[in-house]
């Protein structure tokens, strides 16, 4: 019968063993001088406990570094994000701006067209404009008081002024 995947597994054992317990036998033999007979007779319990101990200090300081390195490529990644969003909204932005006419374009429409607009003024709006020719500067006009000066309703006043 071939035993040699026994063997194997057995010094797979042995191996781990002697790594976990590496730390604590480290520990006991660099505090030997100073524990003295607290240790010894209990060498391999002290051994397995600090052992231990170690192990689970060293688990959590991985946790803790792994969970700051998930930390910060999260708000790397949040940067990043932030200013694509930031640059895909200034381009949208110039993308419709570039759609709208510039001012020498809207100027030349406009002396393309046949003089401009032409403004119909009626007796009403000329009466208006002549009762404000006749103020001072800084006066105001209200609908009301021209409707009572033209004896009209102040409505009709109010879209001439």
């Amino acid at each position: 019968m071939d035993r040699t995947w026994l063997t194997f597994l057995a010094e797979a054992g042995t191996s781990f063993g002697d790594a976990y317990m590496l730390p604590g036998e480290t520990l006991i033999s660099a505090m030997l001088p100073l524990l003295g007979e607290i240790v010894r007779g209990h060498e391999f319990l002290c051994s397995l406990l600090l052992s231990t101990a170690v192990w689970l200090l060293a688990l959590a300081a991985l946790f803790k570094v792994v969970s700051l390195a998930c930390a910060v490529a999260h708000r790397a990644w949040a940067a990043v994000a932030a200013r694509l969003f930031s640059i895909r909204t200034k381009l949208a932005y110039h993308k419709e701006l570039s759609k709208l006419p510039t001012w020498t374009e809207a100027s030349k429409d406009v002396e393309a067209s046949d003089g401009g607009i032409e403004v119909q003024f009626d007796n009403l709006d000329l009466a208006v404009l002549n009762s404000a020719a006749t103020l001072g500067p800084g006066v105001v006009l209200a609908a009301p008081d021209l409707a009572k000066e033209f004896k009209l309703r102040s409505l009709q006043v109010q879209g001439s002024l």
